[in-house]
C-alpha cells in the first residue's frame, strides 16, 4: 500500500455522501458476483440509524476517503448469552480501486485496538455464509467462527477476533 490510511470518526452527517458512495460501490460489486451480503444499493434512509447506534469511521488516504466501517457496542443479531460483551464491526467497505492493498487488514487491526481501548476483549462481525472469499480473509486475520444465524440475506456466520491479539501482518482485501 502506498501511504498510510488514517481512520477517523465521522465528523458530521455531511460525511454520509462519502459513506454511501463507498457502501454502494461495494454493494454493487458484491451483487455483480452473486454475493447476497447487503442490499444491492443503500439509500440515505438505510444508514440514518448508523449515526446514532454506532461509532462510524472513514479511512483516509491523504484527502481521499477509501474505506468505511462502524463499531457498535450491542447487536441483537450477534449477541448471545454465552458470548462475552464485544465491539461489533459492521458495514466494512473498501473502495474497489484500493482493494488488495491491505486496508481491510488494517481496519481489523485498528478496530481491535479501538475495541480494546473501550474495555472489550472481542471484536465481532458477520458475513454471508456463502461468501467464501470473505470468510477466508477473516480467518486468515485471526478471526474464528463462533455462531451463525439466518436473516433476510440468508445464512450468516458470526466471527470473533480476540482484540488483545497483536497487529496482523496478513495483506489481503
Amino acid at each position: 500500500m502506498s501511504g498510510r490510511v488514517d481512520f477517523r470518526p465521522v465528523a458530521s452527517r455531511e460525511d454520509a455522501t462519502m459513506i454511501l458512495r463507498i457502501l454502494n460501490e461495494a454493494a454493487e460489486w458484491l451483487s455483480s458476483r452473486g454475493v447476497v451480503q447487503w442490499p444491492p444499493r443503500f439509500r440515505e434512509s438505510d444508514i440514518e440509524s448508523y449515526f446514532t447506534e454506532a461509532d462510524v469511521f472513514l479511512g483516509w488516504l491523504g484527502d481521499e476517503a477509501v474505506a468505511t466501517f462502524s463499531i457498535s457496542w450491542c447487536d441483537p443479531l450477534m449477541e448471545t448469552p454465552t458470548l462475552p460483551p464485544a465491539g461489533y464491526l459492521n458495514r466494512v467497505a473498501v473502495r474497489r480501486d484500493h482493494a488488495g492493498r491491505g486496508i481491510g487488514t488494517n481496519i481489523l487491526s485498528w478496530a481491535s485496538a479501538f475495541v480494546r481501548s473501550e474495555g472489550r476483549r472481542y471484536l465481532r462481525g458477520y458475513c454471508n455464509a456463502d461468501n467464501g472469499r470473505l470468510i477466508e480473509f477473516y480467518t486468515a486475520n485471526q478471526c474464528r467462527i463462533v455462531g451463525e444465524y439466518t436473516d433476510d440475506y440468508g445464512r450468516s456466520l458470526l466471527l470473533e477476533r480476540d482484540a488483545r491479539q497483536p497487529r496482523t501482518q496478513t495483506v489481503a482485501t
